[in-house]
């Protein structure tokens, strides 16, 4: 996946998350091809992948990986993905503007 580029367009940019995060945002992306979960914190100082499982988990993506790298490398947008079936999510409808902005940001 290139949850990696994602991670480096987004820090890149630091105003995205400086205006959109006022708390840590954790994000849950599986892969249902091959059962990889990857674990991405976002906080207002920019994004790392976390190694460890958190206790606290904000907003969950899970689909195919070829899909999920279309919507973090904006080529399309995740609520196209989601209205097709192809991507499923977990959380509240705040947390997905807030993933929604970030990807589009990116």
């Amino acid at each position: 996946m290139n949850i990696n580029t994602f991670i480096e367009n987004i820090n890149r940019k630091k105003y995205v998350l400086s205006t959109l995060l006022k708390q840590a945002f954790t994000m849950e992306i599986k892969s249902t091809q091959n059962n990889l979960t990857h674990y991405i914190e976002f906080t207002s100082n920019g994004a790392k992948v976390v190694k460890t499982i958190p206790i606290n988990v904000d907003f969950y993506i899970e689909g195919s990986e070829s899909y999920i790298d279309d919507v973090l490398m904006n080529k399309t947008s995740l609520k196209q993905m989601i209205s097709f079936g192809e991507i499923k999510i977990k959380g509240s409808y705040r947390s997905f503007l807030k993933v929604d902005a970030m990807l589009k940001l990116s």
